[in-house]
């Protein structure tokens, strides 16, 4: 999984001389961003919701979201890709393949 993931990124970077790198972290998700944000002096923080699927969207209401945690308790910029594109006539993100 990671490897097909590493795989998607340079090829979407490839040229743009972007640094980039994959983490894993532990713990509460918008606690380790911050930490690692602040660690690695990131310029912005880059999020993706997950898919809404049955008690997890009840939860997130209950709780609030990583990137709305992130947006309200961070002191740089965090920017939310979208999962999915709902007013294309595809309804494909163009980041997916």
């Amino acid at each position: 999984m990671l490897s097909g993931l590493e795989d998607q990124v340079a090829k979407a970077l490839e040229g743009t001389g972007v640094d980039w790198k994959v983490w894993y972290l532990a713990g509460r998700p918008d606690r380790a961003l911050t930490h690692l944000a602040r660690a690695v002096d990131a310029s912005v923080i880059v999020v993706g919701p997950r898919p809404h699927k049955g008690g997890r969207r009840l939860r997130e209401l209950a709780e609030g979201s990583v990137a709305n945690h992130l947006a309200h308790h961070q002191h740089r910029p965090v920017l939310t890709v979208p999962v999915e594109v709902v007013d294309w006539k595809d309804e494909r993100a163009p980041w997916r393949p």
